[in-house]
C-alpha cells in the first residue's frame, strides 16, 4: 500500500524542484523510489511511496533542496556585484582594435577597451556578430578566427 506525504514549499522554489524540463523531479522519483511526485503552483507537495523510509527521505531531501539558497538562484549564492566600468565611453561607429576574450558560433567576444591598470575598474568587452567579422560568410567563427 503506497504513503503519501503532504507538504508546501515556498511557490518561488518551485522550479528548483522540477528542474530543467522536469529533471531533478524525475531524479528524486528515481533515487527515492517514490511511486510519484505532485508539485502545485501554491507551492503544495504531494509525495507517494511504498517505504514509509524513502517517503521521510524524499521529504527530508526537497525541504533541504529549497533551503539551500535563499531564494530561485539555482544554488549559486548570493549574487555579488560586478564592478562597473567607469573608464572613457566608447564612441558609436568608431572602429576599435581588441583582444578575443571569447569564440562562439554566433561571434567573438572582444576587449576593445582595457581596465585601469590599478584595477579599480575591469575592461570593457563587447560582442562582435559573426555577420560583421567579414564581407563574405563566415561558416565558422573559430575556423575563421585562427586562420587570421
Amino acid at each position: 500500500v503506497p504513503k503519501l506525504a503532504r507538504f508546501t514549499i515556498e511557490p518561488s522554489s518551485i522550479g528548483k524542484v522540477i528542474g530543467p524540463g522536469g529533471k531533478q523531479i524525475r531524479a528524486v522519483i528515481e533515487d527515492f523510489e517514490l511511486s510519484n511526485m505532485n508539485v502545485q503552483d501554491d507551492g503544495s507537495v504531494q509525495i507517494s511511496a511504498f517505504s514509509q523510509e524513502k517517503l521521510v527521505e524524499a521529504e527530508a531531501f526537497v525541504k533541504k533542496l529549497v533551503a539551500s539558497s535563499g531564494g530561485p538562484s539555482g544554488g549559486r549564492g548570493e549574487r555579488k556585484e560586478r564592478p562597473q566600468y567607469t573608464g572613457p565611453e566608447p564612441v558609436e561607429g568608431q572602429v576599435y582594435r581588441g583582444k578575443i576574450t571569447g569564440i562562439h558560433a554566433f561571434g567573438v567576444f572582444l576587449e576593445f577597451m582595457p581596465g585601469a591598470e590599478d584595477g579599480s575598474y575591469p575592461p570593457l568587452e563587447g560582442l562582435c556578430h559573426v555577420s560583421e567579422l567579414a564581407q563574405d560568410r563566415v561558416r565558422n567563427c573559430e575556423g575563421f578566427v585562427k586562420a587570421m
